[in-house]
This record gives structure tokens, C-alpha cells and sequence, in this order.
């Protein structure tokens, strides 16, 4: 689908990650690949997030994580699961740029919205990204 010079589909997906750092790297990866065609904008923001939310289900569930993507001619969800029962916090800002901490901080700040589901599993952390009407990333 083609509005206002962007492309865009529906796309429905989900990888299965281990609990290892690298898993950050593969569902960014993963997600890029995924959204091929989409914005560059969406792509960027989406690929930030999705590593920041695996990494944090990697450090601190230490669980497998599942990454899961689902659009439609609205908006981006992608969510992240791992089999952790506690939910996450959103901490406070961290006093430097080196600290960890800042994961949910940013889902936040460049999310259009965003939630935790809690499940009899474990718990998912969802963001939303609607569709952009512009792709400031392209040159004109």
C-alpha cells in the first residue's frame, strides 16, 4: 500500500531468541529485515527499541525472549516476551550516560505508546509506532 510516497503493508511475524546478549543484535536485525520497505524513520525507532527491550529481557529475566511484529495501515506493534513473572520498572534517569537504565526511558520517549502485559508465562513488553506521515530520513 502507497500513501503519500511511503510504503506500507501488513506484516504479521515473531522470532524465538535465547537468553544471550546476542539476541539484542538478532531481533534488531531481524526487525530491520522484517520492515524492509517501511519508512526509514519507522525502521530506525523500531530497531532501537526492540534492542533495548530484548537486551533488558536478556539481562534481567534470563529467559528466552520472543520478539513479535504486527502492522497494519495504522501503525507498528512489536513486542517483546520472555517467561520472567516480575514486572519491569521504569527507573529513574540515570546519572550518566554510561549507567543502564535507560531501556524504558527511551521505549517512552519514542514510542506512540507503549504497555506491559503480564501472562500466566512470564510477561510481554509492547510498543506501538504509528505510521509517520513523512520520512524525515529520506532526502527530498
Amino acid at each position: 500500500m502507497m500513501s503519500g510516497g511511503l510504503a506500507w503493508r501488513e506484516l504479521e511475524d515473531v522470532i524465538d531468541l535465547p537468553p544471550e546478549l546476542s539476541s539484542a543484535r538478532r531481533a534488531r536485525l531481524w526487525l530491520g529485515s522484517e520492515l524492509s520497505g517501511f519508512p526509514a524513520s519507522l525502521i530506525e525507532t523500531a530497531a532501537l527499541l526492540v534492542s533495548e527491550l530484548t537486551a533488558n529481557a536478556v539481562i534481567h529475566a534470563r529467559t528466552a525472549v520472543s520478539v513479535e511484529v504486527h502492522s497494519n495501515g495504522e501503525g507498528l506493534v512489536v513486542a517483546v516476551s520472555d517467561a520472567s513473572p516480575q514486572a519491569p520498572r521504569l527507573a529513574d534517569e540515570p546519572a550518566s550516560p554510561a549507567e543502564s537504565g535507560r531501556g524504558l526511558r527511551m521505549v517512552e520517549a519514542l514510542a506512540d505508546a507503549w504497555g506491559v502485559r503480564e501472562h500466566e508465562s512470564g510477561k510481554t513488553i509492547w510498543f506501538y509506532l504509528a505510521r509517520p506521515t513523512t520520512d524525515a530520513h529520506r532526502s527530498c
